[in-house]
C-alpha cells in the first residue's frame, strides 16, 4: 500500500539559496515546455510527452543552467506539463469553451521540485538530494519511519515568494505487516 507524508524541513540560508535556484530552473523549464505546447496547439499540431522528452537533451545542451537540475527532475516537470495540458484539452473537448490553457509560472513562484525514484537517497534519519548548483549538501532530517520511498517532492507551503515553510512530500510503500 502506498502512503503519503509531508515533513517540514529546516534548510539553512545556503540550502535555501540552492532550493530557490533549483526551483527557478524547474519553473524556467516548465515555461519552455508549456510555450512549446501552446505553439503546437495554435497550429493544431499534437505534441505529446514522449516527443518533448526527446527535446530535453538538446535543451540541456543549449541551456547550460538547466544542467544544475537532475535529468529525472526535468522529466517529472515535463510530465506535469503533459498532465496540465491533457486536463485543459479534456475540459475543452467536454464543451467548456471558457477554459484557459495552463498558465506560465512567474519568477516569484516557488516551483515544486519532484524527485521520482532517483536523485535522492536516505542515510539513517536523513534524506539527501543531488543537484549541480554548487557544493552545498541538501540533507534534511526526516526521521526513520519512511522506508521504500517511491517519490519525493520539495515544496514550499506558500509558493508565492517562497514565504512559507519548506517541506518534503514523501510517497512510500508499506507492506501488509507494516
Amino acid at each position: 500500500m502506498l502512503l503519503k507524508a509531508n515533513v517540514k524541513i529546516h534548510p539553512s540560508e545556503e540550502q535555501k539559496e540552492v532550493l530557490l535556484s533549483m526551483s527557478d530552473q524547474c519553473r524556467y523549464f516548465y515555461n519552455l515546455a508549456l510555450a512549446d505546447r501552446n505553439e503546437s496547439w495554435k497550429i493544431q499540431k499534437s505534441v505529446n510527452c514522449i516527443e518533448q522528452l526527446s527535446k530535453i537533451l538538446e535543451l540541456i545542451k543549449n541551456k547550460p543552467k538547466l544542467k544544475r537540475v537532475e535529468y529525472s527532475v526535468l522529466k517529472s516537470i515535463l510530465k506535469r506539463v503533459d498532465n496540465d495540458y491533457r486536463s485543459f484539452l479534456a475540459l475543452r473537448e467536454n464543451g467548456d469553451k471558457n477554459v484557459r490553457s495552463p498558465r506560465f509560472r512567474g519568477r516569484e513562484y516557488f516551483m515544486t521540485i519532484p524527485y521520482n525514484q532517483s536523485g535522492f537517497y536516505t542515510y539513517e534519519n536523513y534524506i539527501c538530494f543531488s543537484h549541480k548548483v554548487n557544493n552545498t549538501k541538501l540533507s534534511f532530517d526526516i526521521g526513520n519511519k519512511y522506508k521504500n520511498m517511491k517519490q519525493v517532492e520539495i515544496y514550499n507551503s506558500e509558493p508565492f515568494h517562497a514565504k512559507g515553510d519548506f517541506c518534503v512530500s514523501i510517497v512510500y510503500e508499506i507492506t501488509e505487516n507494516g
